[in-house]
């Protein structure tokens, strides 16, 4: 990066950092301001704590030694009638200190100022020519919808797609059987478990913080006397690690680290 900079300007660059802001470096070393940060930060340069303490840092000061008397009257003075940019320009202090300044103070810009070109406000003739007239018709009246060729590739209405099933269609996922009891479109509301549907039958709703578990662990084995409704607390108790042979819990163990490590590698 350094070999587009002579020493001299490096120099130089290591001299104003601390005290002037990017922009202003920038205009004295004849460089963008993305290349002062990059060559900053490559020679490890770091803003003076007086740099900071001034309006030139831009950060918010709300301490009332910022806004000395004769400041206060100016900006009282100057505001109403100029931009927060002038404003800022004339006081030595960033915009958003002149904003912040002005809430507390109460200031309001005045009626002049308000219908002046400086205000940016629109007044029926700035702006005029890039706004549409009255009666003008836009370019695209009338082509909502209008087929340039993807006819022949949009889906017809009422289409299905490939893998659509009618309703009562069941399907295995990770061991578990599901049934199609509603066609929204949506699968976590159209499928549901089979286990789940014949215990409701019978017992009513799961409550909430259980689960059902199946007695032998076989998930295709569907029976009420199969089923088990037990809390989830529970079921964490049982599966826990400290029930494992301590051999077999280390070896849980050293499993679940190489497989964050491999997570990590591809990104996931």
């Amino acid at each position: 990066m350094s070999r587009h900079w002579p020493q001299e300007k490096l120099s130089r660059l290591a001299e104003i950092y601390p005290d002037q802001t990017a922009a202003a470096c920038a205009e004295q070393l004849g460089k963008t301001v993305p290349e002062i940060y990059r060559q900053a930060r490559a020679l490890g340069l770091q803003k003076s704590a007086a740099f900071y303490a001034g309006p030139a840092s831009g950060r918010r000061d709300n301490s009332p030694s910022l806004w000395v008397e004769p400041m206060r009257k100016r900006l009282i003075e100057i505001y109403p009638d100029n931009t927060a940019a002038f404003c800022a320009a004339e006081l030595g202090v960033s915009i958003g200190q002149i904003y912040s300044a002005v809430a507390r103070m109460g200031l309001k810009k005045s009626e002049a100022f308000k219908a002046s070109a400086k205000s940016g406000r629109l007044d029926g003739i700035r702006g005029a020519e890039t706004r549409f007239g009255r009666g003008q018709v836009a370019r695209k009246k009338g082509m909502k919808g209008l087929a340039l060729g993807s006819r022949t590739t949009q889906y017809p209405p009422g289409h299905k797609p490939f893998n659509w099933v009618p309703i009562g269609s069941e399907r295995l996922v990770d061991g578990y059987l599901q049934r199609k009891m509603t066609d929204t479109g949506y699968p976590p509301k159209d499928w549901k478990f089979v286990h789940r549907l014949m215990w409701e039958e019978a017992n009513g709703p799961i409550p909430a913080g259980h689960m059902l578990v199946f007695r032998d662990g076989n998930r295709a084995h569907i029976a009420l006397d199969n089923l088990e409704l037990i809390t989830r607390a529970e079921h964490m108790r049982r599966h826990t690690l400290h029930n494992y042979p301590p051999e077999l819990a280390e070896c849980v163990l050293l499993r679940s680290q190489i497989t964050r490590h491999i997570n990590r590698r591809e990104g996931k």
